[in-house]
């Protein structure tokens, strides 16, 4: 009876001490009860990850599942990496319940530019010429995004070498507007924005010189943002050819891209700083975005590239094909075909605001087939 009492006095003991963490499990917060994961953003999907609302490995087997349903449409990836992202999953989640925090992106699925290179990840930049490029390395940025928890879903579609405002290239072929695939989703960065806008991940590693994160960013109705030059390294990137002498980028830059403007802050605060053999000498840390007075919010929207979310708007549909962020059927007349797009791009480079600029002038609306 004694040993019995014992037992029973040491198991209450051990419920008591184990409670607060029980709890903080069992019942998690009522927005990470509302978590959606197939177009929430990067912040509601790491709160559901936190909280246990969701693992890593259920929302990484979501995302796999959308694009195996959605993608034959769209086409937006040059390369899939399944079985490692599934692998990195497990681990993420193994991690988690001992307690491990790998970082701010903790087992949250996103995606990747093929124009970065990715250690053991066929990396082609839209090119015949490197369809069997495996590098040996990670791109800085992809580093950092790895060194931050995320977990690689695959290499996104672009023209070739990153040089147009198309996403076709001769290895993975055409990628289309997830909102009417009759439609461009502009370029260079197109595979990316089009995949976020489909659900196919949260986050997106970029790269930009004359809009080739901002263009596709408005055509497909997600956010983008081109940083200053050298606030995130762009070695690893390509162009240049792997294995060439990097020189001083002309206005290149690589920059984050998401479904929420509070994500952009995120990515970009993960992946700026100075290239690692330079910060033996110094470092440097982002500013703290600041919030623009009332009086200034209230003239013109504060997103350089996006959609506008307007008062009664709702989200993207649950289908790359459903509505959109306003419920207008406006999309077909707002993205240009792609024989437009360099008569767009003239006009802007002329000073003239042109529609592949408007981002933040125009709310862009899904088209219900």
């Amino acid at each position: 009876m004694d040993k019995n009492r014992r037992d029973f006095l040491q198991t209450l003991t051990g419920l008591s001490l184990a409670a607060p963490y029980v709890s903080r499990f069992t019942q998690p917060s009522a927005a990470a009860r509302r978590f959606e994961p197939d177009f929430s953003s990067a912040h509601d999907a790491l709160r559901a990850l936190r909280e246990g609302t969701v693992s890593s490995r259920e929302l990484t087997q979501i995302v796999y599942q959308r694009i195996r349903t959605h993608n034959p449409k769209v086409n937006t990836f040059v390369t899939l990496v399944e079985d490692l992202a599934m692998e990195r999953a497990r681990q993420a989640d193994e991690a988690r319940a001992s307690g491990k925090n790998w970082g701010r992106l903790h087992g949250l699925p996103v995606l990747i530019k093929d124009a970065f290179e990715t250690a053991g990840i066929r990396t082609t930049c839209g090119s015949r010429e490197l369809e069997r490029n495996v590098p040996k390395d990670d791109a800085v940025a992809v580093a950092r995004l790895k060194a931050a928890g995320a977990i690689v879903v695959g290499k996104t579609n672009l023209p070739e070498y990153a040089g147009d405002l198309q996403s076709y290239n001769e290895v993975a072929g055409t990628t289309n507007n997830p909102w009417n695939a009759g439609r461009t989703p502009g370029g260079s960065t197109g595979g990316g924005a089009a995949a976020l806008a489909a659900g196919f991940g949260f986050l997106e590693l970029g790269s930009d010189i004359g809009g080739s994160i901002r263009t596709p960013c408005h055509f497909c109705g997600v956010y983008g943002h081109k940083p200053t030059l050298n606030v995130v390294p762009t070695r690893g990137h390509i162009p240049p050819l792997p294995g060439t002498v990097e020189t001083a980028t002309d206005l290149n830059v690589a920059g984050p891209m998401a479904r929420s403007a509070q994500d952009l802050i995120l990515e970009l605060e993960v992946l700026g700083g100075v290239r690692p053999e330079e910060a033996l000498a110094y470092r440097w840390q982002l500013e703290q975005a600041q919030r623009l007075p009332d009086r200034v919010r209230r003239r013109r929207p504060v997103l350089s590239c996006g959609l506008r979310r307007e008062a009664g708007s709702g989200r993207h549909g649950r289908s790359p094909e459903e509505g959109g962020c306003a419920s207008r059927r406006r999309l077909a007349s707002e993205v240009p075909s792609p024989g437009k797009l360099g008569s767009l791009y003239s006009i802007a480079g002329g000073g003239r605001r042109s529609r592949a600029e408007g981002g933040a002038d125009q709310a862009i609306a899904g088209v219900e087939e």
